[in-house]
């Protein structure tokens, strides 16, 4: 199971590519800096999160049902990473307004599933599936390549949320 610790770098991993564009836009002032530090600090604590968890011996399943999810990426690109893409930052309150919208979403990704979807994940080989196991439970499976009747193993990240270790 993920600590705080892991869920905030992946959400971190979650907005690098916000954070990424951000940097760009703010080139060359001191809060470039700032945002590419985010983004180093959620690749790299990915990197570590997903080691951490493939180390795990997991349990073993067999895939009943294996649905690609991967449109959910995309859905959420467009609905938390646009929007704030293309938003002027002119003011004291426009950031204040963002910053309150991202401390929602950490409190959602911290306490929810939405871990889930993760742009990045797909540097890991990881894409997002929606699976049955053989035991009935309905999942997200994060894994190269499943395919129905496969038998994996598998680790818990978080809630319903399961990454293919081995």
């Amino acid at each position: 199971m993920l600590t705080a610790t892991s869920r905030l770098l992946l959400l971190l991993s979650a907005f690098a590519p916000l954070f990424f564009i951000w940097a760009l836009r703010a080139w060359p002032s001191w809060i470039a800096w700032v945002f590419l530090g985010f983004v180093l600090i959620g690749l790299v604590g990915t990197a570590l999160v997903v080691a951490a968890a493939q180390r795990d011996e997991g349990e073993p399943v067999k895939l009943l049902k294996v649905e690609d999810r991967q449109s959910d990426i995309a859905a959420y690109l467009v609905t938390y990473l646009i929007p704030f893409v293309t938003a002027p930052v002119t003011s004291l309150r426009d950031g204040m307004a963002i910053g309150v919208f991202l401390l929602l979403l950490l409190a959602l990704y911290l306490t929810t599933d939405l871990i889930s979807v993760n742009p990045l994940l797909a540097l890991f080989d990881l894409r997002l599936y929606q699976v049955e196991f053989d035991d009935d439970r309905k999942v997200w499976l994060l894994a190269a390549h499943p395919n129905v009747g496969s038998n994996l193993a598998v680790a818990r990240l978080v809630g319903s949320v399961y990454v293919e270790v081995g």
